[in-house]
Protein backbone atom coordinates (compact mmCIF):
# COMPACT_ATOMS: atom_id res chain seq x y z
CA UNK A 1 0.00 0.00 0.00
CA UNK A 2 1.92 3.35 -1.03
CA UNK A 3 1.56 6.08 1.51
CA UNK A 4 -0.76 9.19 1.30
CA UNK A 5 2.63 11.96 0.39
CA UNK A 6 3.18 10.00 -2.66
CA UNK A 7 -0.39 9.89 -4.43
CA UNK A 8 0.05 13.55 -4.24
CA UNK A 9 0.76 15.70 -7.37
CA UNK A 10 4.02 17.38 -7.37
CA UNK A 11 4.05 20.91 -8.21
CA UNK A 12 3.62 22.54 -11.64
CA UNK A 13 6.79 25.02 -11.29
CA UNK A 14 9.07 23.23 -9.07
CA UNK A 15 9.87 25.16 -5.72
CA UNK A 16 13.71 24.66 -5.97
CA UNK A 17 14.57 26.73 -9.42
CA UNK A 18 17.13 29.35 -9.10
CA UNK A 19 14.67 32.51 -10.04
CA UNK A 20 12.48 31.38 -7.33
CA UNK A 21 15.28 31.24 -4.87
CA UNK A 22 16.67 34.42 -6.00
CA UNK A 23 13.13 36.26 -5.72
CA UNK A 24 13.33 35.01 -1.65
CA UNK A 25 16.75 36.55 -1.40
CA UNK A 26 15.81 40.01 -2.42
CA UNK A 27 12.64 39.87 -0.97
CA UNK A 28 14.21 39.25 2.12
CA UNK A 29 16.69 42.00 1.44
CA UNK A 30 13.47 44.41 0.54
CA UNK A 31 12.26 43.59 4.03
CA UNK A 32 15.43 44.29 5.91
CA UNK A 33 16.12 47.71 4.41
CA UNK A 34 12.53 48.48 4.70
CA UNK A 35 12.82 47.65 8.52
CA UNK A 36 16.21 49.86 8.62
CA UNK A 37 14.36 53.04 7.17
CA UNK A 38 11.10 52.27 9.53
CA UNK A 39 13.56 52.40 12.45
CA UNK A 40 15.32 54.70 11.59
CA UNK A 41 12.32 57.01 11.13
CA UNK A 42 10.77 55.97 14.48
CA UNK A 43 14.58 56.54 16.38
CA UNK A 44 14.97 60.01 14.59
CA UNK A 45 11.86 61.64 16.03
CA UNK A 46 11.53 60.37 19.57
CA UNK A 47 15.44 61.50 18.95
CA UNK A 48 14.17 65.07 17.77
CA UNK A 49 10.72 65.26 20.29
CA UNK A 50 13.51 64.95 23.40
CA UNK A 51 15.85 67.51 22.20
CA UNK A 52 12.89 69.64 21.36
CA UNK A 53 10.87 68.97 24.36
CA UNK A 54 13.47 69.65 26.87
CA UNK A 55 14.87 73.15 25.15
CA UNK A 56 11.33 73.98 25.99
CA UNK A 57 11.37 73.68 29.13
CA UNK A 58 14.61 76.20 29.42
CA UNK A 59 15.92 79.62 27.75
CA UNK A 60 19.24 80.73 28.90
CA UNK A 61 20.59 84.33 29.63
CA UNK A 62 23.96 85.53 28.76
CA UNK A 63 25.67 88.30 30.43
CA UNK A 64 28.83 89.35 28.85
CA UNK A 65 31.09 91.23 30.49
CA UNK A 66 31.43 95.19 29.66
CA UNK A 67 33.95 97.80 30.14
CA UNK A 68 31.82 100.11 32.27
CA UNK A 69 29.81 97.20 34.44
CA UNK A 70 30.65 94.96 37.20
CA UNK A 71 29.30 91.36 35.31
CA UNK A 72 28.62 90.05 38.94
CA UNK A 73 26.77 92.80 39.99
CA UNK A 74 24.92 92.51 36.53
CA UNK A 75 24.74 88.72 36.78
CA UNK A 76 22.73 89.74 40.63
CA UNK A 77 20.20 92.08 39.12
CA UNK A 78 19.36 90.11 35.92
CA UNK A 79 18.60 87.10 38.56
CA UNK A 80 16.55 89.13 40.87
CA UNK A 81 14.17 90.19 37.72
CA UNK A 82 14.13 86.19 36.38
CA UNK A 83 13.06 85.22 40.24
CA UNK A 84 9.84 87.82 39.90
CA UNK A 85 8.64 87.47 36.55
CA UNK A 86 5.68 85.42 35.81
CA UNK A 87 6.08 82.01 34.36
CA UNK A 88 9.79 81.42 35.53
CA UNK A 89 10.21 78.09 37.96
CA UNK A 90 13.58 77.98 38.71
CA UNK A 91 16.74 80.59 38.05
CA UNK A 92 20.23 78.52 38.57
CA UNK A 93 23.44 81.12 37.92
CA UNK A 94 26.40 79.02 36.19
CA UNK A 95 29.95 80.69 37.82
CA UNK A 96 32.67 81.11 35.42
CA UNK A 97 34.21 77.66 35.76
CA UNK A 98 30.78 75.90 34.31
CA UNK A 99 30.90 78.08 31.73
CA UNK A 100 34.38 77.34 30.51
CA UNK A 101 33.86 73.71 30.50
CA UNK A 102 31.65 74.76 27.96
CA UNK A 103 33.99 75.71 25.57
CA UNK A 104 36.75 73.61 26.31
CA UNK A 105 35.36 71.15 23.30
CA UNK A 106 36.38 73.96 21.04
CA UNK A 107 39.08 75.95 22.90
CA UNK A 108 40.78 73.40 24.85
CA UNK A 109 41.76 74.09 28.30
CA UNK A 110 44.57 76.48 27.79
CA UNK A 111 44.44 80.48 28.22
CA UNK A 112 40.56 80.48 29.32
CA UNK A 113 41.44 82.54 32.03
CA UNK A 114 42.35 85.43 29.76
CA UNK A 115 39.00 85.63 27.50
CA UNK A 116 35.98 87.15 28.70
CA UNK A 117 33.89 84.23 29.20
CA UNK A 118 29.81 85.50 29.31
CA UNK A 119 27.98 84.26 32.62
CA UNK A 120 25.09 82.25 32.04
CA UNK A 121 22.06 82.16 33.80
CA UNK A 122 19.85 78.37 33.16
CA UNK A 123 16.31 79.45 33.56
CA UNK A 124 13.67 76.89 33.88
CA UNK A 125 9.82 77.87 32.61
CA UNK A 126 6.92 77.07 33.81
CA UNK A 127 5.68 74.84 31.02
CA UNK A 128 1.62 75.27 32.28
CA UNK A 129 1.87 78.85 32.26
CA UNK A 130 5.04 79.65 30.16
CA UNK A 131 6.33 83.26 30.57
CA UNK A 132 5.86 86.35 28.06
CA UNK A 133 9.72 86.47 26.40
CA UNK A 134 9.19 89.35 24.74
CA UNK A 135 8.30 91.19 27.95
CA UNK A 136 11.39 89.17 29.75
CA UNK A 137 13.95 90.58 27.29
CA UNK A 138 12.56 93.53 28.01
CA UNK A 139 12.78 93.55 31.62
CA UNK A 140 16.36 92.44 30.79
CA UNK A 141 17.42 95.70 28.88
CA UNK A 142 18.27 97.19 31.87
CA UNK A 143 21.22 94.83 32.61
CA UNK A 144 23.99 95.73 30.57
CA UNK A 145 25.29 92.74 28.88
CA UNK A 146 22.45 90.66 28.89
CA UNK A 147 20.72 88.31 26.00
CA UNK A 148 17.65 86.35 26.24
CA UNK A 149 18.10 82.84 23.99
CA UNK A 150 14.54 81.16 24.34
CA UNK A 151 16.28 77.93 21.67
CA UNK A 152 13.40 78.60 18.86
CA UNK A 153 16.02 78.86 16.72
CA UNK A 154 17.42 75.85 17.64
CA UNK A 155 13.87 74.17 17.97
CA UNK A 156 13.09 75.33 14.68
CA UNK A 157 16.61 73.77 13.10
CA UNK A 158 15.86 70.40 14.71
CA UNK A 159 12.26 70.48 13.54
CA UNK A 160 13.33 71.17 10.02
CA UNK A 161 16.41 68.58 9.83
CA UNK A 162 12.97 66.03 11.51
CA UNK A 163 11.03 67.01 8.58
CA UNK A 164 13.68 66.51 6.50
CA UNK A 165 14.67 63.08 7.63
CA UNK A 166 11.17 61.88 7.60
CA UNK A 167 10.82 63.07 3.81
CA UNK A 168 13.94 61.06 3.21
CA UNK A 169 12.86 57.98 4.99
CA UNK A 170 9.18 58.04 3.19
CA UNK A 171 10.96 58.01 0.52
CA UNK A 172 13.29 55.67 1.13
CA UNK A 173 10.37 53.20 1.73
CA UNK A 174 8.30 54.19 -1.63
CA UNK A 175 11.25 53.03 -3.41
CA UNK A 176 11.50 50.19 -1.58
CA UNK A 177 8.12 48.95 -2.35
CA UNK A 178 7.92 49.74 -5.86
CA UNK A 179 11.46 48.07 -6.14
CA UNK A 180 9.73 44.96 -4.42
CA UNK A 181 7.04 45.07 -6.36
CA UNK A 182 9.12 45.13 -9.82
CA UNK A 183 11.39 42.14 -8.89
CA UNK A 184 8.13 40.43 -7.97
CA UNK A 185 6.36 41.16 -11.49
CA UNK A 186 9.65 39.97 -13.20
CA UNK A 187 10.87 37.36 -11.37
CA UNK A 188 7.08 35.80 -11.65
CA UNK A 189 7.12 36.67 -15.38
CA UNK A 190 10.96 34.84 -15.96
CA UNK A 191 9.62 31.69 -13.95
CA UNK A 192 6.06 31.41 -15.99
CA UNK A 193 8.87 32.39 -19.34
CA UNK A 194 11.05 29.58 -18.35
CA UNK A 195 8.61 26.93 -17.57
CA UNK A 196 6.20 28.14 -20.84
CA UNK A 197 5.51 25.09 -21.79
CA UNK A 198 3.41 23.91 -18.93
CA UNK A 199 1.94 26.82 -18.70
CA UNK A 200 0.44 26.34 -22.29
CA UNK A 201 -0.54 22.72 -21.56
CA UNK A 202 -2.43 24.27 -18.71
CA UNK A 203 -4.21 25.97 -20.64
CA UNK A 204 -5.53 23.41 -23.32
Amino acid sequence: MTSTSSNRPGAIIPANIGALRSLTVAMTVMCYLACLAIGALVLTNRAVSSWTSGLSREVTVQVRQTKDADVEAEVAKAQEILQDFPGIAAVTVLDREAGAKLLEPWLGSRNLEDLPIPRLIRVAVNEAAPPDYEALGAALEIVKGANLDTHRRWQSELTRMARALSVLAYTVLTLIAVSSVAIVVFGTRAVLQAHRPIVDLLHL
